[in-house]
């Protein structure tokens, strides 16, 4: 009986260790199927990145990414679809299933889905899509299509095309929302292997953001070389040793020749012979990073000739070191046309204003000859013959501004020293007979001054020496002093500053109501330069003259 007992008890302890060695044997199962299933996803993740990887960016990624879930949910209808994430709207572009489930919706819906547009007003869906997570979609299509779609018509799909349960899953990228992929069950079946799935879209996103990118890439490409190409100027790129990299439509349509034959050879090629060694060093400044201006050649265009064009380069630079020089040049041959023509039309007009000024110069000086013989006749009348000589002088005065003019490139302005001390040596040539000697002190700062001014200017200077010639000096014969200063005051106003040494004005002199005419010239010349005449006695008369 004991061993009877015994031996039961063995029996029962044979058969726990043999129920525990069929558990160990299960796991030992259970973990290698678990190896094989990850190496399989491994291999199965590699394999979709390579082709994600090498297939175009257009509407057959979408087709291929929904082709590829359905290899993992084989019993599934799977829709695509691309987000803006700024518009806020979500667009089908790919909806891949059993052939009659994609029938069937196109009939009830009248339109394939790729067609349909939702707006995204659903913040809280948004929110669950862009955590790249799965989500069943518990509110069927209605939820789906973001409540766009009726209730009745969501209900009457499902029920006509069994729909089960719905998943939702975003393609994000780095917070970035580029699509969601919809897997609608066509039974009532879950997702069994989530981790492959999420996995698989993840990698989908990365691939889906980087062919967005690169596409975005190309756009901006496109639009620059649109843009590049509707210019009307030549723009090119040149390598650091000269040669052509690239050019736009208009190198063929400004020269007429072909683009084609003209990239990879060097730009000396199409510069005028003469031209080439300036073109040459230009190129090695532009390689050693020195500011170059715009600069000017001639080039070859289809006929042989040379067309004149202006090109403005500058360099292109790489981890601070330039690699490219990025030019554009335009047709100037028009515009050299007329400033040719304007040019020749300036000098034939200058041309002409001189001689005009030369003829007015001459017609002065027979008036003033004219004169000259009048006061022969009155030798014996001192008065008369002074009269004669002052108003020679007046002449002279306009006389020598005709004389610079026509001697000068520039016929608006004149040099005023070489005017002043040619007027005062006219006059004092007509006064050579009252045998004076005097000394003349200049101080003039200001170069120039315009035609319309130098005139009356010159007829107030004319009238204040010859009071000088005729009163200040008059029993003085040596130690005469002239001090002649023209400068801009702070106020910007041109200041004579007349002064001799001589007996000085009378004491009743009244300049705004003078007798004399001199003085009342000196008046009416001021008045037409809009300025103002003082005067006082400082050792002799000393006038001051403001104007513009």
């Amino acid at each position: 009986m004991f061993w009877n007992k015994k031996n039961s008890i063995l029996k029962e302890r044979i058969k726990e260790l043999e129920e525990e060695n069929a558990k160990l044997k299960n796991i030992h199962s259970m973990s290698s199927d678990m190896e094989v299933d990850k190496e399989y996803n491994l291999k199965f993740l590699t394999q979709t990145a390579n082709d994600l990887i090498n297939s175009p960016f257009d509407d057959s990624i979408y087709n291929y990414i929904a082709e590829i879930i359905r290899k993992i949910l084989p019993k599934s209808v799977v829709a695509i679809n691309q987000i803006d994430d700024k518009k806020r709207t979500s667009t089908t572009k790919a909806f891949v299933g059993l052939q009659s489930f994609v029938e069937k919706t196109i009939q009830i819906l009248g339109k394939h889905p790729n067609d349909i547009v939702y707006e995204m007003d659903n913040d809280f869906a948004i929110q669950e899509l862009k955590t790249g997570k799965l989500v069943k979609v518990d509110g069927g299509l209605h939820e789906l299509t973001f409540g766009q779609m009726p209730k009745l018509i969501c209900y009457a799909i499902e029920k006509t095309l069994g729909i089960g349960n719905i998943y939702a899953i975003g393609f994000v990228y780095s917070g970035v929302l580029y699509g969601n992929a919809i897997m609608i069950l066509t039974d009532n079946s879950d997702v069994k292997d989530v981790i492959l799935l999420e996995s698989f879209i993840y990698q989908a996103s990365l691939i889906l953001q980087k062919k967005h990118a690169e596409e975005k890439v190309r756009e901006s490409e496109r639009k620059y070389r649109l843009l590049i190409d509707n210019i009307n100027d030549v723009v090119f790129t040149i390598d650091t040793k000269g040669n052509l990299t690239s050019l736009n439509k208009s190198f063929e349509t400004i020269t007429g020749l072909k683009t084609s034959d003209w990239i990879s050879r060097h730009f000396i090629e199409i510069i005028h012979p003469e031209e080439k060694e300036k073109a040459l060093e230009e190129l090695h400044l532009l390689i050693t990073n020195k500011p170059l201006a715009r600069s000017e050649h001639k080039i070859l265009n289809f006929e042989g000739k040379y067309i004149d064009a202006e090109f403005s380069i500058t360099p292109i630079f790489k981890d601070n070191k330039i690699v490219e020089l990025l030019g554009s040049g335009r047709d100037v041959s028009e515009r050299k046309k007329t400033e040719k023509f304007l040019t020749d039309s300036l000098k034939e007009k200058t041309i002409l204003l001189q001689e005009i000024h030369h003829r007015v110069k001459n017609n002065l000086q027979i008036i003033s000859s004219l004169l000259n013989l009048q006061s022969n006749y009155y030798v014996d009348k001192p008065e008369t013959k002074n009269l004669f000589i002052e108003i020679q002088n007046r002449i002279s005065s306009m006389s020598i501004v005709h004389e610079q003019l026509y001697q000068t490139e520039k016929l608006n302005i004149i040099s005023i020293e070489k005017y002043i001390k040619r007027l005062v040596s006219s006059i004092s040539n007509s006064y050579i007979f009252l045998n004076k000697k005097i000394d003349f002190v200049y101080d003039i700062s200001v170069e120039t001054i315009g035609i319309d001014t130098i005139i009356p200017f010159g007829l107030i200077l004319n009238e204040l020496y010859t009071n000088s010639m005729k009163y200040a000096f008059k029993d003085k014969q040596e130690y005469c002093v002239i001090t002649i200063k023209l400068y801009k005051d702070d106020q910007g106003y041109l200041t004579l500053n007349y002064h001799d040494n001589g007996v000085g004005l009378p004491e009743n002199v009244d300049m705004n109501n003078p007798k004399s005419l001199g003085l009342r010239l000196i008046n009416v010349f001021t008045m037409q330069l809009e300025g103002s005449v003082s005067y006082r006695n400082d050792n002799g008369a000393s006038f001051l003259l403001k104007f513009k």
